[in-house]
């Protein structure tokens, strides 16, 4: 028995690729911006007085989702900020440009000798990334893994 639990390191990669993958997803919903409002229509009918102001309620929620986007990217990039110099560039590059890279485009701007060793060190970047992340919530323990391969 160990005295501190063995720690998934393929599973906690897996999640931290997961996480990362979803960066250009909040980077668009952050950008976009909030003057998709509709202006009222009129048609002439009798209708019932609604107590709630529709616009002000799409413009809420359409805020709140730009709001959550930006959190969301907070946190990602400050745990990117906490990893080694090269990791978070090569990070940056496979997870956080406008297009998406080839591993062999990465490879080229990291001047790395070829795609297999950015690949090593992706997945050293990726474990690192998970490290990084707040509260560990992307480290995944053996003993979970093993309790999840039992139910499933």
């Amino acid at each position: 028995m160990a005295l501190f639990p063995e720690i998934d390191e393929k599973a906690s990669c897996d999640k931290a690729r997961q996480k990362l993958k979803e960066y250009r997803h909040y980077a668009r919903l952050a950008g976009r911006p909030l003057t998709d409002l509709k202006s009222p229509s009129m048609d002439g009918m009798p209708k019932a007085q609604s107590f709630q102001n529709g616009t002000e309620a799409a413009l809420v929620a359409r805020l709140d989702k730009v709001l959550d986007a930006e959190a969301h990217l907070g946190v990602i990039d400050n745990a990117l900020a906490l990893c080694k110099f090269q990791s978070k560039w090569l990070l940056y590059f496979c997870y956080c440009t406008p297009e998406e890279l080839e591993m062999w485009q990465v490879a080229e701007r990291m001047g790395l000798g070829s795609v297999g060793t950015a690949k090593r060190q992706k997945t050293a970047a990726l474990f690192e990334f998970a490290e990084s992340y707040p509260n560990h919530e992307l480290i995944v323990l053996r003993n979970e893994t093993s309790k999840q391969l039992i139910s499933d």
